[in-house]
């Protein structure tokens, strides 16, 4: 498993909004030996088309998940969560519901 930066800071982002010892404490057992990956370049261009694409469509997609998305489009990696409505709609991800 690897997180995006992106993912990390959503996740803190709402432990400190809504602090939880068990959340925050499942989240570092869960993330202790996964590496932390910062976006490169293609991402960064792979989310400027994520926007572009789903403005056509008239879809749209919150800017945390668009850059998730890109990320995850641009090194080949499946998406897992349990939130696929945000992401169904971005053409070339890959996703999969942990609820299921």
């Amino acid at each position: 498993m690897v997180i995006p930066k992106i993912v990390d800071i959503e996740l803190r982002r709402g432990l400190r909004i809504n602090p939880s010892a068990r959340k925050e404490i499942s989240y570092n057992i869960l993330t202790e030996d996964c590496p932390v990956n910062e976006m490169c370049d293609g991402s960064w261009e792979q989310a400027i088309q994520i926007y572009a694409d789903l403005y056509h469509k008239r879809f749209t997609v919150g800017e945390m998940d668009m850059l998730i998305a890109a990320f995850c489009i641009e090194h080949d990696y499946a998406l897992v969560t349990n939130n696929t409505s945000d992401f169904v709609n971005v053409d070339g991800l890959v996703l999969e519901d942990w609820t299921q």
